[in-house]
């Protein structure tokens, strides 16, 4: 029986898509950024054996999206509530066709490897589930057998939180979960930063549709914010708030935290920041940093009493600090 492989995407339409790159991008240039990478995923996605699906929004535009694409490829509109309706109902639609395996990934990734989707439907063969995760919270790749409902009631859509909780509602359903390679996808300027650097150094070749048009249409932004940022440490972006429970709880990012060293016992250690970050702060050290000193300063005890609450606060997510809980209190009380 054959699989089935759904690009899952916005109409490169300007002022209708990437639009967190405005406005230090135009609206035309984000549409032909997006673009190159619908192509660039697209033309990965045919060396896969699986047929392709293109599941488009807004509606009315299909026409243009073929001319992106080709005539040829199944173009369908997504419907549904939210973004999680309307994936479930791409992969349905798809399942009732009759393929034994249907995989759904985004656009926002353009240098995927083929390999990585091969592997995505060899995994999904011994697993109810496969999911692939993205440095902020979220995922860019799910896939499965059969349909279910249950796994895509997430509160908000578009948050740091986004894999935990569907990755909870499978462990609730009790089904067996392939977690796949992790990759960060492109949205906003830190994003993109991240990816002309990697292409730069020659550690991204595989998408050269993006390449060229990073190279040949954006090299002179590109490289103007590259010397600027090269300047400073922290250019404030933001990516280490959002792909963060505690910097997104109290709004702030990474170089706040060291002003404020009592908070950093609210740290889980997960080490998300420093994925995301373009300039590779690493908030773990900063938050043992903060720890150590106020340990010190106390005279080798702890004085902030709240970590021991947090301690024991019940953690679905499974970070670091909960996992060596007793290892690092004994540590930080200097027992």
């Amino acid at each position: 029986m054959k699989d089935a492989l759904i690009l899952f995407t916005r109409v490169p339409i300007p002022g209708q898509t990437k639009t967190r790159l405005m406005p230090f991008l135009t609206g035309e240039e984000c549409a032909r950024l997006h673009a190159c990478f619908v192509k660039d995923i697209y033309e990965k996605a045919k060396q896969v054996d699986a047929d392709i699906f293109v599941f488009f929004t807004p509606k009315d535009e299909k026409k243009l999206l073929q001319q992106i694409l080709d005539n040829e490829t199944v173009c369908l509109p997504q419907f549904g509530d939210d973004l999680g309706e309307r994936m479930k109902n791409a992969i349905g639609i798809v399942l009732r066709m009759g393929y034994e395996k249907v995989i759904l990934i985004g656009t926002d990734i353009p240098q995927i490897h083929p390999e990585t989707l091969k592997n995505a439907f060899d995994n999904l063969g011994g697993k109810d589930i496969v999911i692939h995760p993205t440095f902020d919270g979220g995922y860019y790749l799910i896939g499965m057998k059969k349909e279910y409902d249950s796994i895509w009631k997430i509160e908000r859509y578009g948050t740091n939180t986004v894999i935990y909780d569907t990755l909870q509602h499978m462990r609730n359903e009790k089904l067996s979960t392939a977690v796949g390679q992790m990759y960060y996808d492109v949205d906003d300027k830190g994003d993109l930063y991240h990816l002309y650097e990697d292409i730069e150094k020659g550690a991204i070749c595989n998408c050269p549709i993006t390449i060229d048009y990073l190279e040949l249409g954006l090299k002179g932004k590109l490289d103007k914010i590259m010397n600027k940022w090269d300047l400073d440490a922290c250019i404030h972006c933001g990516k280490c708030t959002r792909s963060c429970l505690f910097l997104e709880k109290y709004g702030i990012d990474l170089p706040v935290l060291k002003e404020k060293p009592e908070l950093a016992y609210h740290c889980f250690l997960c080490g998300t920041c420093g994925c995301v970050c373009p300039k590779g702060i690493d908030g773990k050290e900063i938050a043992l940093d903060s720890r150590r000193k106020l340990v010190e300063d106390g005279g080798g005890k702890l004085l902030d009493n709240s970590y021991d609450g947090l301690l024991l606060e019940k953690n679905p997510y499974k970070f670091a600090n909960y996992r060596h809980s007793k290892k690092e209190s004994s540590f930080f009380y200097g027992m």
